[in-house]
């Protein structure tokens, strides 16, 4: 799976820039803060929404602070793709009427804070997807190269990486689908929980069930061994050169969530629909082990001192395992009535 899973309930998001920005903004000449897109765009659940974010001064200026280093937004409804500037749809509405993603924004420069919030209306156009996906697993810490020790002659060994997180399962859902003129209407219930979630999209679009398993978070690289201290020779002493350090072991990868499992009822008015709905079952991918460090290189030895010794290499990590796929849909036709569902 290319996108990071959703966990049961899903928490803030708090996301950092990554870049600086070397536009000068000051915080009191600040009118607004805002996330600018196309409005034709497929503003659908599960879709994908491209955007920038955006200061508006009190002068009428405008600047880019998506790479701003002293801006920051929180969001239950979105995370960013892999592709800078594109923004997956995450929200998980509550109830029907729920139908636009909300935003925070903060700018902040030493004591001086400017914060607002932005809905961002969907409009249902394109295919739909229910993500009812488990979370990935989170990637093991990838650790330091390390140099000479302060005290002593040898280097320092390499820490090795952590394990890679367990990618979370996916649940046991139901899902009762109707219509009512142009619009397709989902209630989505967890078996076990009794939670449930009303997504709602035009009729005719795609539907797609994503009830995959996470991907396993990769192992984290072990760190370099450090090089040995050179010898030393005064007149009356010699000091022979340093051992190098031992790399660090790799971190294991971890284990794929497993796929889940979906009953899905659909009212006799939304009967037609079955050959545009589509399931993703498959279980999430093994994580990938964590890279051996590399042992460190001895100090060089000064004529007559004993030759100091190479650092052994750290051990891979080894790969998790993949999940096993979901068990395939339970699709069934049957009257029932909408507002008894909750």
């Amino acid at each position: 799976m290319p996108l990071p899973r959703l966990l049961m309930i899903i928490p803030v998001l708090v996301i950092f820039s990554s870049c600086s920005n070397t536009q000068k903004i000051a915080v009191g000449e600040i009118e607004k803060l805002y996330f600018e897109y196309e409005s034709g765009q497929n503003i659908n659940f599960g879709n994908s929404i491209a955007g920038t974010f955006k200061a508006r001064m009190l002068d009428g200026k405008e600047y880019d602070i998506t790479s701003n280093r002293k801006f920051t937004y929180t969001t239950n409804d979105l995370e960013l793709t892999g592709t800078p500037n594109v923004y997956r749809i995450i929200k998980r509405p509550a109830s029907f009427s729920d139908s636009s993603i909300q935003v925070t924004m903060t700018y902040q420069d030493k004591e001086e804070t400017f914060q607002n919030e932005q809905s961002i209306a969907m409009n249902y156009a394109g295919d739909l997807m229910v993500l009812l996906c488990g979370k990935d697993g989170d990637n093991g810490i990838d650790q330091k190269d390390r140099g000479s020790k302060l005290i002593g002659r040898n280097g320092k060994d390499g820490d090795n990486g952590t394990n890679g997180g367990n990618g979370e399962s996916s649940g046991s859902y139901e899902a009762y689908i109707w219509r009512n003129g142009d619009t397709t209407f989902i209630h989505v219930k967890d078996s076990n929980t009794g939670s449930y979630w009303q997504f709602k999209s035009i009729s005719g679009q795609a539907i797609t069930f994503d009830i995959s398993g996470g991907d396993g978070g990769k192992g984290g690289d072990g760190g370099d061994g450090g090089n040995g201290k050179d010898g030393k020779q005064t007149s009356d002493s010699s000091t022979d050169p340093g051992n190098g350090g031992s790399g660090g072991n790799g971190g294991n990868g971890g284990n794929g969530g497993n796929g889940g499992t979906i009953r899905v009822i659909l009212h006799p008015n939304a009967h037609k629909l079955q050959p545009n709905i589509n399931y993703m079952l498959a279980g999430g991918k093994a994580g990938a082990p964590g890279a051996s460090g590399k042992g460190g290189t001895p100090g060089k030895a000064l004529s007559g001192q004993q030759p100091g010794s190479n650092g052994s290499n750290g051990v891979p990590g080894v790969s998790g395992l993949s999940g096993t796929t979901g068990n395939y849909p339970v699709v069934s036709v049957s009257e029932f009535d909408p507002s008894t569902l909750y």
